[in-house]
């Protein structure tokens, strides 16, 4: 199976089918914790409202309240990067 290489070259996160058409995501909703175009990164350390978050074995985090989702990014060489994401929690 061939992979569709992403549009742009810098780091993002990209949550798919989790979320609502209004970008909302609903209580207990799976997101998938995963940055694309991160492959030479060493470590990625993942938080929600200052809170370090890990994800299950499939690679998600299960949302059970809103707040800002962040992706702190440690590359090979010793650069750092913090991608940011706010989460709402729709009722």
């Amino acid at each position: 199976m061939t992979r569709k290489k992403p549009a742009v070259e810098w780091p993002f996160i990209h949550f798919g089918s989790g979320m609502e058409e209004d970008g909302t995501f609903k209580p207990n909703a799976k997101i998938p914790l995963k940055v694309y175009n991160a492959e030479e990164a060493q470590e990625i350390t993942w938080m929600l409202d200052k809170k370090v978050i890990s994800r299950d074995k499939d690679l998600y985090y299960k949302i059970t309240t809103g707040g800002t989702l962040k992706a702190h990014i440690r590359w090979k060489d010793g650069s750092e990067e913090m991608l940011i994401k706010k989460i709402i929690i729709s009722e």
